[in-house]
């Protein structure tokens, strides 16, 4: 199954300078990548989303904080009219 879906929930947890990790495909893959916050796996290989995980959670402070304030740029970037374009 593809799944090109987005939620909210990628948006709230970017207002909180969160990292993320979501599928291929679709509005969450487009702002991790045009806004470097995280990774894009494909669930359906294990060891793909594992080094992921694993690469994330040993991110320095540093880094971390890094992609924290890439993950509020996207936050700030998208109103209710733009976030809502995604889905037409």
């Amino acid at each position: 199954n593809e799944f090109s879906g987005s939620s909210n929930v990628l948006l709230q947890a970017s207002v909180f300078g969160k990292t993320a990790l979501v599928s291929r495909g679709g509005a969450m893959e487009d702002a991790i990548r045009r806004y470097d916050f995280g990774e894009v796996v494909s669930f359906d290989q294990p060891e793909e989303f594992t080094a992921s995980v694993r690469k994330l959670a040993a991110l320095s402070p540093a880094e971390s904080k890094t992609l924290g304030e890439r993950a509020r740029r996207y936050a700030e970037s998208m109103d209710a009219r733009r976030y809502m374009s995604q889905f037409v």
